[in-house]
């Protein structure tokens, strides 16, 4: 008599995460479901069940929902990192790396995330510093290095760089991208060389054409 034979299949089991995946994954989420849910819904226990690790776990390492963002927003692979100035070798072509930068990082969650914060200055003072110390500081340096860099080459007046001037690439390129979304690189190119330029361009060199050379170059 034949006997039958018991054949048990089990379902492969979903590997875990571990180390720097899952705390790439975890930041993630983090900076995601804030943009999506906003601050008052960022919790422990929806990242832990959305990333597959344990609140327990989240604490140990992050006291709080927004110290978690602040590390998310500081890491270099899924947050801003440490910023490198372009060197291009002229005006316009650094602020071009600057800007479609800064452009591209609005699009992606860290930057959705970064006008968040901004806009919860007041109630979110220690979010708001981080993002000041690690991204509109840093940027403001990277434009006024590259400032200095024109006006050693005679592309920029030095009369005219002053901390608004410095800004306003930066702000111009935030409101577009308020305004209208994702922003390609013309409409950078565009802010670049019809406002930028001819504002800090010496005088004498507008008036040989400078600005005109610039953006045809």
């Amino acid at each position: 008599m034949a006997t039958a034979t018991s054949i048990t299949t089990d379902a492969p089991k979903a590997t875990r995460r571990r180390g720097g995946k899952l705390l790439q994954a975890i930041y993630e989420t983090t900076l995601t479901d804030l943009v999506n849910n906003g601050f008052e819904n960022l919790t422990f226990d929806k990242l832990a069940a959305a990333t597959g690790t344990g609140k327990a776990s989240l604490y140990r390492r992050w006291s709080t929902p927004d110290e978690l963002l602040m590390a998310a927003l500081a890491d270099p692979v899924v947050g801003y990192g440490d910023p490198v100035f372009p060197d291009k070798g002229n005006i316009r072509d650094d602020l071009i790396e600057l800007l479609s930068h800064l452009a591209e990082s609005l699009d992606r969650p860290h930057g959705r995330a970064m006008l968040l914060v901004l806009a919860h200055r007041t109630t979110r003072p220690e979010l708001y510093e981080l993002v000041e110390r690690m991204l509109l500081r840093p940027h403001e340096a990277m434009t006024l290095q590259a400032f200095e860099a024109g006006v050693e080459r005679g592309e920029v007046d030095p009369d005219v760089v002053n901390e608004r001037v410095l800004l306003m690439g930066s702000w111009l390129v935030t409101s577009e991208y308020n305004r209208h979304g994702q922003i390609d690189q013309s409409e950078v190119v565009a802010i670049i060389d019809e406002i930028i330029l001819p504002v800090i361009t010496p005088r004498d060199s507008v008036e040989r054409g400078g600005v005109v050379k610039a953006v045809e170059s």
